[in-house]
């Protein structure tokens, strides 16, 4: 998730463009690329992002 920041979410943005993160593989970086502004998440695993405020959970691991 190094890659998704902020700065290159308002750039695609800026550009038109949507930015979904793919193959996320935990909830803490799906709340991270939603932090970062990103329009979807893409995972292999479902039930990453059933939490409605992950931010304010521990680690279900």
């Amino acid at each position: 998730m190094d890659a998704l920041t902020e700065d290159v979410v308002e750039h695609a943005h800026r550009d038109g463009r949507r930015v979904n993160a793919w193959t996320v593989a935990n909830w803490e970086h799906a709340v991270a690329a939603q932090a970062a502004g990103a329009d979807g998440v893409i995972t292999d695993y479902p039930g990453v992002t059933d939490y409605p405020d992950a931010t304010t959970l521990a680690s279900p691991y």
